[in-house]
């Protein structure tokens, strides 16, 4: 699923002494969740048997007063934050509200907070299905979120049903040669 990592990348320039390598030192949410080096948070070994071994690094931010900060948790801060003024604004159901509660189920399902995440996802599902429909490309999007997500923590028997609505809908309404239609061909097959 690398395509799926390069989402949450950013490219840094920094030094040395600002980074270190995770297949060598564990990060504190590595040590949270009790996995050391070269482990996910999800336990996995970083590196897959077979394949070239590659340097996974981390960076160290430093908030103003000089310690250590988390990006993760200041990231996830700021959506939770963003999430209650967008829902005191537009409403808990609006479409804002879902798009945030994707982008917040996506950041939770990176840091392994799977309940929560399908929480998140579960929501915007049923917002959007609200606002536009069982079968709206919008809605059905979100469909496919809450699929991947059981599928990348292994409850295949939730994802399939999921997937292939979406794939389904998607034959029906775009064709089965559509772009959208084959990423859920890949994506059901990915099960």
């Amino acid at each position: 699923h690398y395509q799926d990592r390069v989402k949450f990348c950013i490219a840094l320039h920094v030094s040395k002494a600002e980074a270190y390598n995770v297949n060598k030192h564990e990060t504190p949410e590595m040590k949270k969740y009790g996995h050391g080096p070269g482990r996910s948070i999800k336990g996995e070994a970083l590196n897959e048997k077979g394949k070239p071994k590659r340097d996974q690094w981390v960076v160290r931010i430093q908030g103003e007063e000089g310690s250590v900060a988390n990006a993760w948790d200041r990231l996830e801060g700021i959506s939770r934050r963003r999430h209650k003024f967008v829902c005191e604004r537009f409403g808990a159901t609006s479409d804002e509200a879902a798009v945030i509660d994707i982008s917040l189920g996506t950041l939770l399902q990176g840091r392994g907070q799977f309940k929560d995440a399908e929480a998140m996802l579960r929501r915007a599902v049923d917002t959007r299905e609200n606002l536009f429909g069982e079968d709206s490309l919008t809605t059905l999007m979100s469909v496919s979120d809450l699929g991947l997500l059981f599928q990348a923590t292994g409850q295949n028997e939730e994802a399939e049903p999921l997937l292939r609505r979406v794939l389904e809908t998607r034959e029906r309404t775009l064709g089965k040669d559509h772009p959208d239609t084959l990423r859920a061909v890949n994506e059901l097959a990915g099960l």
